[in-house]
């Protein structure tokens, strides 16, 4: 009888302690829990306070969620992009329209420690008339330090990888590549591209912050070319604008946030003023992503 007392005694012990350790642990789990939530509400309140103090004002909800996904958080920045165009007319019928032979380098800059995946992706838009869209071609777009480099050295090597199906009135190149952690991959895109000559334009924006800016533009004597950034800072002119010689070269020094960017316009010198910046600004599309000439980098 005092064996079957002990061992019954010690049997509800071990499953009080069971019990006790079961009810312990999903205690803490509840709590972790919680405490996670409340340490998230109190960050996001935390980063609208730190806002609404420094600026005197609250911003309007999703502001600083745009934020820190398209900059804080962003994997990747593009650095260093140079683009150089040149503006050659050329004539179907009696109707002038010029052709841009252009050619881009940047880096794409992965600003994490681990490999991550990125899309590239260059297009470039298709003639204003149909006879003109075999002009309409890439020459050359190579992206070097990726794990699988992508070498199209031809355009008949880039034409095999072109698709218009993938945005409207677009040639495409794309490729899924993957870039180690705190490096860049190097890029450049050459292409041909042709334009309505009086009054056309190109719009240099992109979906990733920028850093480093430089346009140089080469027109022939009958031609002006003018440029107007998209973000609150002005174009500097760089060491090689020289108006004498039709040579163009701006600059922006300050980081370009998405989206933002440059529009260039030009026209021959005997035609009506054009609109001003402004003016231009309001009317050129706002949504160009990653590397077109109506044109995305």
């Amino acid at each position: 009888m005092h064996w079957e007392l002990r061992s019954h005694l010690l049997t509800e012990i071990g499953v009080a302690g069971v019990v006790a350790i079961i009810l312990a642990m999903t205690i803490e789990y509840v709590a972790r829990k919680r405490d996670e939530r409340r340490f998230r509400e109190e960050k996001e309140a935390i980063k609208n306070d730190v806002f609404e103090h420094v600026l005197g004002y609250r911003l309007p909800k999703g502001t600083f969620a745009e934020l820190d996904n398209q900059i804080l958080r962003a994997s990747f920045i593009r650095r260093d992009f140079r683009c150089s165009y040149t503006l050659v007319p050329i004539k179907v019928g009696t109707t002038k329209f010029m052709k841009i032979e252009a050619t881009w380098t940047y880096e794409i800059v992965n600003r994490t420690p681990e490999r991550q995946p990125y899309l590239f992706r260059t297009m470039v838009e298709k003639a204003p008339v149909e006879e003109l869209d075999p002009l309409v071609k890439f020459t050359c777009v190579n992206v070097k330090g990726c794990q699988v480099p992508l070498t199209l050295d031809s355009a008949d090597a880039c034409k095999e990888e072109a698709k218009d199906n993938i945005r409207p009135n677009h040639w495409v190149i794309e490729k899924q590549i993957s870039i180690v952690g705190a490096t860049h991959a190097s890029v450049v895109v050459s292409f041909e591209a042709v334009r309505v000559f009086e009054g056309g334009v190109s719009f240099l924006l992109h979906s990733l912050q920028t850093e480093g800016f430089s346009l140089k533009v080469t027109a022939p004597p009958e031609v002006e070319v003018s440029a107007s950034p998209f973000l609150p800072e002005s174009l500097g002119e760089g060491a090689e604008h020289q108006l004498s010689r039709n040579r163009y070269h701006w600059v922006l020094n300050n980081p370009i946030l998405p989206y933002q960017g440059v529009y260039v316009t030009w026209k021959s010198k005997a035609a009506e003023p054009r609109p001003s910046a402004a003016v231009g600004k309001m009317n050129a599309p706002g949504n160009q992503d990653e590397g077109k000439a109506n044109t995305r980098a």
